[in-house]
């Protein structure tokens, strides 16, 4: 700046990114890198055939009664495992 020369600064923030990944299009993009055979296979088994669910619990009263609901397996498309990344 003391130059008279132009600064630039470009900022992302892809911490979510994976969350909304189709797994088909990342099997995709990795083909096209170079990513073949047995290391695209790996990355197939990884994303592939998982499945989540979320559990709702809540206390009530002061006996704490617990209260569950937990829904049924629902199989992912998009995203990977939590932790993993």
């Amino acid at each position: 700046m003391d130059q008279c020369l132009y600064v630039v600064g470009i900022f992302l923030d892809l911490t979510k990114a994976c969350d909304v990944l189709d797994h088909n299009t990342l099997l995709e993009k990795l083909n096209s890198y170079g990513i073949r055979d047995n290391m695209n296979l790996w990355f197939k088994s990884y994303a592939s055939n998982r499945s989540q669910f979320v559990e709702i619990a809540q206390m009530e009263g002061i006996h704490f009664t617990q209260y569950r609901h937990t829904p049924s397996l629902r199989k992912t498309v998009h995203g990977v495992p939590q932790g993993s990344i």
